[in-house]
């Protein structure tokens, strides 16, 4: 799992940081680190990501670059 802090809040407890699963071992759910309440599963915070640099100023290399070495280290576990 990797811990991450992200810019959205968890419903339950309002915490910011969540654990990413990184091994297909470890399923598909983003967690929240201070309660552990499931949040969303790793394909929507993807989709929300790749939203996101469609109508902002993320470059796409840096985006791409994020959710190919998510995708490479599930791949990997």
């Amino acid at each position: 799992m990797m811990r991450v802090a992200l810019d959205m809040e968890c419903d339950e407890c309002g915490h910011d940081q969540f654990m990413l699963p990184v091994q297909k071992k470890q399923g598909d759910q983003v967690t929240c680190v201070q309660c552990g309440k499931p949040t969303c599963h790793t394909s929507d915070l993807e989709s929300a990501l790749g939203a996101f640099a469609k109508h902002n100023t993320v470059p796409e290399p840096v985006l791409e670059s994020a959710t190919d070495t998510l995708g490479r280290m599930r791949e990997n576990a």
